[in-house]
């Protein structure tokens, strides 16, 4: 017998009679936290039992480990009472999930029939197989209080933890405590007598914090917040917790069964489950289930809203690296746990142009969806619309575009509404977890957030446009130097008209006009590599083609490779609408540009051929190529270039600019390593249109 454990548990047996006595007497705690009195005798009752067990009053040992077991179950039951009691607006309560229920009594029916073989510690003798695993059980309720507690007191709103945290501190300290012992005892396979012993001084000096937390209750008998992100690290933190617990336990099972192999199968299995746990705890289809299953089971609504915008907003302000479309595709696929999506934005006379992958590589040509029945369907529905190959509108079939077709991976259809027009659309593959239910919720919750994304995208449209119109001012700005120098230039040279009849045969004067001229030819060279020449007046007429491709030939043949014509119209000459002498320089540029991307033992074609009533110029190359992803992002964005200091970045989007403004198109093609095809279209003139529809 010790006198130092009857002198313990008779003290907290003491203590708990006393809080019970104060707690029945105080009519408001009496009616409203009775599983609290009850609790509170119960632990006095327990503590009673080990003094008279240990003084040899008490024969039956497992009437002690019966009613230890009794308690902790009635602590447990009475913090969901206390959870329930503050969360009233929660129908839903993982503690009453039936694999919840089942889990739990299996480890009653468990720690219950170890009593009857439970050993004390103050005999120190082997414990029985059952009753070491009774000390695995101990341990996992241990835990399962404190994640309670835990729940009680962070979903707490801070202003009223004052009255709550005195008893979260208490029955906090008595499981923690619980919890070294019975996991002392795992481990060294016995139970410590002195860690024993003072158990009950612990639970003695527990038990007036609870008394005065429960006669506070007024303070804290208020809505208690339940956080999705606490239940979250709650459910991972306990899970976590019985998966090493299991593993721990098999471990051991490997080591007293595998003989001479036991020790190394047991390190082996335990470094193995630690790994599968590493990669669960770092998979995003792991984590997206488990929120979803926290949902789903413990509140009304799937989304915490508060939380959802903020982390919305939060993720379309970041300024970093990522484009404001890949961030939008990103915080849009958050919201359902999609793992990839593409962004399709409008352009003026365009249509809605691919503008960003997320997670999905970029394809290698131009994607453009046309305004029709389909976009006009997008842009009245204003809701998010899973993808089937058909969907009825207005008791019409609309066929998904063919862009769309192409992406196998499709699942669901935002759109991006700014006012009433459809700014963009995202597309976005089906979510992490299988039978996502896209209800009302999720729905309403993308309508508004994809309202919310447009205005970002539109802002920022506007503030590149901006951009580009004060980047123009400075063209502008280096246009009048330009013009200043030419003026100087031509002064010059009138000067020397001027003095031709009276100087001509002067030596002196002939050696001066040389040195002017050479001069003036440097000049110019350096005017010419600071600016192209620009032409702002469109002069709309017809421009012969032949003739016109015949002279960028001859123009571009003082590069390798020579770019060759490949005329594959009947007709020996064809006119376009547009200005001559823009229709070359457009392109001349784009020529030289494929002389300098291709190799000398290259090649370059001009392929010329009609294409429902107009013309088409492809220039080929197979020279080095594109990446996607800067053709879609940069390619006809002006002042881009990949040509260093010796480019402007102006050539492929004057280009572009010329054939919106004849009604032409342009569209690029390429593949790495491999070349580049430009497609030109141009409108035919009214004659050759004529001729060609006949």
């Amino acid at each position: 017998m010790s006198g130092v454990a009857v002198a313990s548990h008779l003290s907290c047996a003491i203590a708990f009679c006393i809080v019970s006595a104060i707690l029945a007497c105080h009519r408001p705690t009496r009616s409203q936290f009775s599983i609290l009195i009850t609790s509170s005798t119960l632990t006095a009752v327990w503590a009673m039992l080990e003094v008279l067990f240990v003084t040899n009053i008490l024969p039956f040992y497992a009437l002690v480990r019966i009613s230890e077991v009794v308690c902790d179950a009635l602590w447990f039951v009475t913090l969901i009472q206390l959870l329930k009691l503050t969360q009233r607006g929660n129908k839903k309560r993982w503690f009453f999930s039936p694999v919840f229920i089942a889990f739990m009594g299996i480890i009653l029916l468990g720690l219950l029939l170890g009593a009857f073989v439970a050993e004390p510690a103050w005999k120190n003798v082997s414990p029985h197989a059952l009753a070491k695993y009774n000390y695995i059980g101990y341990v996992i309720f241990a835990v399962l209080n404190l994640a309670l507690v835990e729940q009680l007191y962070r979903g707490t709103v801070p202003e009223r933890r004052w009255g709550i945290k005195l008893l979260c501190v208490g029955i906090g300290l008595m499981f923690c405590y619980d919890f070294y012992m019975y996991a002392h005892a795992v481990l060294f396979n016995s139970m410590s007598q002195s860690i024993w012993e003072v158990r009950g001084a612990i639970c003695a000096t527990i038990a007036p914090l609870i008394g005065l937390s429960a006669l506070r209750h007024h303070k804290w008998q208020a809505e208690i917040l339940p956080s999705r992100a606490l239940l979250f690290r709650s459910t991972a933190f306990i899970s976590c917790g019985v998966y090493l617990l299991i593993m721990a336990l098999i471990g051991y099972l490997l080591r007293e069964w595998g003989g001479s192999w036991g020790k190394g199968l047991q390190i082996t299995f335990f470094s193995g489950s630690l790994i599968v746990l590493s990669m669960m705890l770092s998979s995003g289809k792991v984590r997206a289930s488990l929120k979803h299953f926290i949902s789903k089971n413990f509140f009304k609504l799937r989304y915490d809203y508060r939380e959802e915008w903020i982390k919305f907003s939060t993720l379309l302000s970041t300024d970093d690296d990522k484009q404001l479309p890949s961030r939008v595709i990103k915080a849009l696929a958050d919201m359902v746990e999609s793992p990839k999506g593409m962004l399709f934005e409008w352009e003026e006379k365009q249509g809605y142009l691919l503008k960003e992958c997320w997670n999905t590589p970029f394809p290698n040509k131009d994607m453009v969806i046309q305004t029709g029945a389909f976009t006009e369907f997008l842009q009245q529905s204003k809701r998010a619309i899973e993808l089937p190959s058909r969907f009825n509108a207005d008791n019409r079939l609309l066929t998904l575009p063919q862009a769309i077709w192409q992406i196998n991976w499709a699942w669901l259809l935002v759109p991006l509404i700014h006012g009433s027009k459809l700014h963009a659309f995202v597309i976005l593959a089906h979510p992490r977890i299988a039978f996502f239910n896209l209800n009302w919720e999720v729905l309403d919750l993308l309508s508004m957030a994809g309202r919310q994304a447009a205005i970002c995208l539109v802002q920022e449209k506007n503030a590149q446009a901006l951009a580009i119109a004060r980047q123009f001012e400075g063209v502008n700005k280096l246009s009048a130097f330009v013009m200043h120098d030419l003026k100087n230039v031509y002064s010059q040279l009138k000067i020397i008209q001027s003095n031709r009849v009276k100087h001509g045969n002067n030596p002196a004067f002939v050696n001066s006009v040389y040195q002017t001229v050479e001069h003036t030819a440097d000049k110019i060279d350096r005017l010419l590599l600071q600016m192209h020449n620009r032409q702002e007046n469109i002069i709309t007429k017809d421009v012969e083609v032949a003739a016109s491709l015949q002279k960028i030939i001859q123009l571009t043949s003082h590069r390798q490779p020579v770019p060759k014509l490949d005329w594959q119209i009947p007709l020996k000459e064809i006119a376009i609408k547009g200005d001559d002498d823009k229709f070359i320089n457009v392109i001349c540029h784009l020529v030289e540009n494929a002389q300098q991307a291709t190799p000398v033992d290259g090649e370059i074609k001009i392929v010329v051929y009609l294409k429902e009533e107009q013309l088409v110029i492809s220039i080929q190359d197979t020279g080095c190529g594109m990446d996607p992803e800067f053709i879609h992002l940069s390619l006809y964005r002006p002042f881009v270039t990949t040509k260093g200091e010796k480019g402007m970045g102006i050539g492929v989007y004057e280009a572009r600019e010329y054939l919106h403004a004849v009604g032409g198109t342009l569209h690029v093609e390429t593949v790495k390593g491999q070349g580049s095809i430009f497609k030109l279209a141009f409108p035919l003139a009214t004659y050759y249109k004529q001729q060609v529809v006949a």
